[in-house]
């Protein structure tokens, strides 16, 4: 019996570190068969090479809006509202998110899905 294709995604808040860190990985998840999505913000040094090495490996890249050293409220939650309209439009299955305010947007989606389902 074959692999599952899996829908994956991998969140991160500079477009460099998905291929400096996360090459391999990403590599490997296509050579196995997964969809996957790298998300980086758009403002990210570099993300136009980013993309084209990316691309190299089968991955897609998908820019979203984060302010990386902001401390707004406002605008990390208007970045959180972006990354579940992305991940939705994308039919994630899997995500992966690394460096701090991915992981901590991550938790954020899960605290909010785990209370809706305690609260019912």
């Amino acid at each position: 019996m074959g692999e599952v294709v899996v829908n994956v995604a991998v969140i991160a808040s500079s477009a460099p570190s998905l291929v400096n860190f996360r090459g391999e990985l990403l590599k490997e998840m296509v050579r196995r068969g997964h969809r996957v999505y790298a998300l980086a913000p758009s403002a990210s040094p570099r993300v136009r090479d980013t993309e084209s090495a990316l691309r190299k490996f089968g991955v897609q890249f998908v820019a979203y809006s984060l302010s990386r050293r902001g401390l707004s409220p406002l605008e990390d939650f208007s970045s959180l509202l972006e990354l579940e309209r992305i991940l939705r439009a994308l039919r994630v299955e899997c995500i992966l998110s690394y460096t701090a305010k991915p992981v901590i947007m991550d938790l954020w989606r899960h605290t909010g899905r785990a209370f809706k389902r305690f609260t019912r």
